[in-house]
């Protein structure tokens, strides 16, 4: 469920005032503090008091302040905004129940809200506590929820890493012969993990060199890993195992890539937190399911798959990541496709065809197409020709699939249109770790949907609307533009904008002051190019 009705019409509104509640979030092994604030004396006593702590403090007029998050173009990565807010309280005494590394939630809600139809805006992980002076509000510093994802949310040290317990290791106790499947005997399998859902992976290190390969369960009697495949794996042969090899626990992500960042999100070991709490506990952040859009996180991977075929992939992580989110980030911006905080839950987009012609027969779900923009929503705009996230012009794009192993990559067919602005780059590759029957199908579709946006230079239009009714965006959505405002370079724009698709690439709400800020991007008509 995401924002009400009733919010979204509030939002709309150039005479509404909004309200605002903070108050921590509870994660599974993770610092929690019991504090809430609130900006008026109008909600239910329950809400404005905590044990141990009396009267609320108050946040400050004017005391919110959220930055924005941008997509970098032809890239797909994210830069993510937290927020400030401002809190009165002359004692301080709530500061003892703000512990650094805290989630809270911020919700805002409007005149005659009770404090249950307030809805969330943001998500932060507190990092400072400031004050100018006696009789200064304290300023609490949260940055935004991905960020805080760089480690685990737990107290113990050693398992701040994402996938921390990934890498124990055994030795064979009984010969294996290349191809012979079953089962591999070792000396051990303590330890080792994987979902309960499909396979698990291993390595082997043997003096024919290393080699990858699945298993589908273990035995005590003889002590073993079963269900090895006769076939070979990860673009790796099978070698003859010697007694003392080594035998390494790898950790296998199979499935659609935006259910593997779903499950990423929310999983704890325990399967009981939501559809995809589907990992081991190391291999997940915990997040309360509830934070996680479902609905719109399945419509963004219909969108992305390929329109026939495999739509799944099949990722190694040999060992615990130090910054869970460089690595998650990485992966997922390969693929076109990138986080965000839809009307305060975790959702994800990825790139899709802009223009008006496309390459490919991928279309968009039409719900995606949403919140037009028209001059009666417009305070200001400014009109910029060429995009500043673009160096040069490529005549030419391909994804490429990198296998593990030693196997030579594998180009997809180039998606390729002529130059129509200096400086001309050379061909362009998106790499992408991919294997399997179906891998291809994956690597055509994500250059599918890239392909406009790598081979285009866009127009840059920067918006700020008079309500918070945009606010409803996120970066990589689409919406039209009507306007007479500003006129563009090219013959189809010289009167204007009417109903054209748009990019959004940043989403800035002010949230105190009711507007929002929004940056678009506009790819050109090549037909017009030189008319």
């Amino acid at each position: 469920m995401t924002w009400s009705t009733r919010f979204t019409d509030a939002i709309a509104s150039e005479h509404a005032v909004p309200r605002f509640i903070l108050q921590t979030i509870p994660i599974i092994g993770a610092v929690t503090a019991g504090v809430s604030f609130a900006t008026h004396d109008r909600l239910t006593a329950s809400v404005m008091t905590r044990d141990g702590i009396g009267t609320l403090p108050i946040i400050a007029e004017d005391g919110i302040r959220v930055q924005g998050a941008r997509l970098s173009l032809r890239e797909w990565s994210m830069h993510l905004g937290g927020f400030t807010v401002d809190v009165i309280s002359e004692s301080g005494a709530f500061l003892s129940q703000c512990s650094r590394g805290a989630l809270f939630e911020l919700r805002c809600g409007f005149a005659g809200f009770i404090s249950s139809e307030f809805q969330t805006i943001t998500i932060g992980q507190l990092v400072g506590i400031s004050r100018s002076g006696p009789g200064e509000p304290w300023t609490l510093r949260f940055r935004d929820l991905f960020s805080a994802m760089q480690s685990r949310w737990t107290t113990t040290t050693a398992e701040q890493e994402l996938f921390h317990t990934l890498g124990t290791t055994t030795t064979v106790a009984n010969p294996y012969t290349a191809g012979a499947g079953g089962a591999l005997e070792v000396a051990s399998t303590s330890n080792f993990d994987k979902p309960a859902s499909y396979d698990g992976a291993l390595q082997v290190s043997t003096s024919g060199g290393d080699w990858f390969t699945t298993y589908s369960g273990t035995s005590g009697s003889p002590v073993s890993f079963t269900g090895l495949p006769t076939a070979d794996k990860f673009n790796t042969d099978q070698q003859t195992a010697a007694t003392s090899d080594v035998v390494t626990e790898v950790g296998r992500l199979l499935g659609e890539p935006l259910h593997i960042f779903a499950a990423i999100v929310t999983s704890t070991g325990l399967g009981t937190n939501g559809t995809y709490d589907l990992y081991p506990k190391s291999w997940g952040f915990g997040l309360d399911a509830r934070f996680l859009d479902e609905s719109d996180l399945n419509i963004s991977a219909a969108d992305m798959a390929p329109p026939s075929g495999t739509k799944t992939i099949d990722l190694l992580v040999e060992g615990a990541q130090a910054n869970g989110l460089s690595w998650l980030l990485g992966w997922m911006s390969d693929f076109g496709v990138w986080p965000v905080l839809r009307q305060g839950k975790i959702s994800a987009r990825p790139i899709m065809p802009g223009g008006v012609a496309v390459f490919t027969t991928i279309t968009q779900t039409p719900a995606r197409v949403l919140k037009p923009i028209a001059d009666g929503d417009i305070v200001e705009i400014e009109w910029e020709a060429f995009h500043p996230d673009y160096i040069g012009e490529v005549e030419s794009f391909q994804t490429s699939r990198f296998p593990v192993g030693a196997g030579a990559a594998v180009n997809s067919a180039a998606k390729t249109e002529a130059i129509s602005h200096l400086p001309s780059l050379s061909t362009r590759l998106d790499p992408l770790t991919l294997y399997g029957s179906g891998a291809n199908d994956v690597m055509n579709a994500t250059r599918d949907r890239m392909a406009e946006w790598q081979l285009r230079i866009p127009e840059r239009i920067r918006v700020r609307t008079r309500t918070l009714y945009h606010s409803q965006l996120v970066p990589g959505d689409f919406t039209t533009l009507t306007t007479k405002l500003i006129t563009g370079r090219l013959e189809s724009t010289r009167n204007g904008y009417n109903a054209r698709r748009v990019l959004v690439t940043e989403v800035t709400p002010d949230w105190t002051g009711a507007n929002v800020s929004l940056d678009l991007a506009v790819l050109p008509d090549k037909a017009d190019e030189f008319d």
